[in-house]
């Protein structure tokens, strides 16, 4: 069976495929699996077709001789992925589609398999209304295309009317971004009878290319995704979409990732007049390797810097150490450095962790004293997939935890990991201890069952004051050089609490129910803000939102 480096998201789609083709085949593989596998192919039978190797921008293309039919004369059969996905066994058709043209598969609205190129259009929506005035209305659409078997696209927008508990509100008003997304207005609807409402256009596209066997590129605009938890203390998907070029090298056991991305110093919201936001830029390295098919272990490096528009070309090199770079040009970027860890027990248990390093000093990081610079963050996790023999019943335990003044940066350079003025890493920032229970039960084909459970504590500052907890302050504006412990100087303890349950309607088209309640008590207020709601839902093609911070 191949290798499948999970940790690096987004999934590459071909390679979820020829991961779930040799899952197919193993004996072991239950029914109701046997399902889960379908869903993949369904809904990326494009890639069914694929050969083992990728074809390649500047290689050879692959085909086959076959006779000419009547003839004893043998032909060159150029091979087309596009082509041969329709041949698959697992790729299925729909016996009736609509006006001969529309849902020709069940998946695609719009599928088109040519000789040289292939289609996928589809629509998205997702569509809810609660108590408390709640209310998200997302519609949009995506396409995703293939030429000539080397280049793929992949493109999508949305439009979003959305409200939510005022705690989100009470994000935007501090740091001027809705997270994960970009630019937005405010909205009233006549409808909700509410003015606490955003009106939000975003969108993400990229482009792909094999430049050999075992490297390919990306080019374009999205989020991206490093580790094996709920949260990621790397680099998680919170953020709005940026700018990046990522290159990946698979060779077996290894997988090498080079991403470079170009990052928004401030929110459009926070940029005072009409002038571009100012721009700063990551640059980051990440390196897997697969003792076993149970045991691997990643090395993470990256590098948050600004040059008033212009990218440090010694950054670009592939192969070095960001330290070195540094070094080389005597400058203050905000470098961090982390290990990571995945470890199968057995077929039902995977342990995962991650540590991060943003800044020490030798002699203060045993010290016990609280300087203010060592700063670090940690995540341990554990999955337990059937758990307790019960089908479908998938379990994850979480903690994570960042010392106070993590992932930010000094007022002079605007190195601080975050983008559009929002986290790069952990939706919290720093200053905090968390704890996640995270659920998953589907005791039937159509019916899904998903509960977490997210408890957490955090150190807030003192209007006027900085205790590390909020990564968009310059490091420089710190209250104290010692005495910065996880928790202080006001201890803030929150309770997220959320159930979803979801009835497939259709393929990727689900009724849903969904109740979210958050909890929050200040140290010194004997009063807990309690923020709940209840609501019901259609949604279509597209991932679930949620705001769990």
């Amino acid at each position: 069976m191949p290798g499948y480096h999970s940790a690096l998201k987004i999934w590459n789609r071909g390679s979820l495929v020829r991961y779930a083709l040799g899952v197919d085949s193993l004996a072991v593989v239950s029914p109701s699996d046997k399902r889960d596998l379908r869903q993949i192919f369904l809904n990326n039978n494009e890639w069914l077709g694929q050969r083992e190797y990728p074809q390649t921008v500047a290689g050879q293309h692959a085909g086959r001789f076959e006779k000419v039919k009547g003839d004893t004369l043998y032909r060159f059969i150029p091979y087309n992925q596009a082509i041969e996905c329709t041949k698959h066994p697992y790729y299925f058709r729909n016996e009736r589609p609509i006006w001969n043209f529309f849902y020709p598969t069940p998946t695609n609205w719009v599928e088109f398999n040519e000789p040289h190129w292939y289609l996928r259009l589809n629509p998205m929506i997702d569509f809810k209304v609660g108590s408390d005035k709640v209310f998200l209305n997302r519609r949009g659409v995506s396409l995703r295309a293939g030429f000539d078997n080397r280049i793929f696209i992949y493109s999508e927008i949305t439009d979003t009317q959305l409200r939510w508990l005022p705690y989100l509100n009470d994000y935007v008003d501090r740091n001027k971004a809705v997270p994960g997304n970009g630019f937005y207005k405010k909205y009233k609807s006549g409808i909700f009878n509410s003015d606490k409402a955003f009106d939000i256009l975003n969108g993400q596209a990229f482009i792909g290319m094999n430049i050999t066997r075992h490297v390919s590129l990306q080019f374009g605009h999205g989020r991206n995704f490093i580790g094996y938890g709920y949260r990621s203390m790397f680099l998680s998907d919170f953020s709005h979409n940026y700018l990046f070029l990522k290159v990946n090298w698979e060779f077996g056991k290894l997988h090498y990732q080079n991403l470079y991305t170009e990052l928004e110093a401030i929110s459009a919201q926070a940029n005072p007049g009409s002038i571009v936001i100012p721009k700063k830029y990551l640059s980051a390295h990440y390196l897997s390797y697969r003792f076993n098919p149970k045991f691997s272990i990643g090395f993470y490096e990256a590098v948050v810097f600004n040059r008033e528009g212009q990218f440090e070309l010694g950054y670009l090199n592939p192969v070095i150490l960001y330290r070195t770079v540094e070094h080389l040009l005597d400058s203050k970027d905000n470098i961090l450095i982390g290990l990571d860890f995945k470890y199968d027990f057995g077929n039902r248990v995977r342990f995962y962790g991650q540590y991060l390093l943003d800044e020490f000093k030798s002699t203060e990081i045993f010290s016990g004293n609280g300087w203010w610079a060592n700063k670090w963050a940690w995540q341990l996790g554990a999955k337990y997939v059937d758990a307790f023999g019960v089908d479908h019943l998938d379990i994850q335990l979480e903690t994570n935890k960042a010392r106070p003044f993590t992932y930010s940066h000094d007022d002079l350079y605007g190195a601080s990991y975050s983008h559009y003025n929002q986290a790069l890493a952990h939706p919290l920032g720093a200053n905090f201890r968390e704890w996640l229970l995270n659920v998953h039960y589907q005791p039937l084909e159509k019916l899904q069952l998903q509960g977490r459970m997210i408890h957490y504590v955090q150190g807030r500052s003192p209007e006027g004051e900085n205790w590390g907890e909020d990564i968009l302050k310059p490091n420089t504006t710190r209250t104290q050089d010692y005495g910065n412990e996880i928790g202080g100087p006001i201890q803030v303890k929150g309770l997220l609490v959320g159930v979803d349950i979801s009835w497939k309607l259709y393929h990727n088209l689900y009724a849903e129910l969904q109740y979210f309640s958050r909890n929050q008590n200040i140290q010194g207020d004997n009063d807990t803000n309690t923020q709940s709601f209840i609501a019901v839902g259609i949604r279509w093609n597209i991932a679930v939102q949620r705001f769990d911070f």
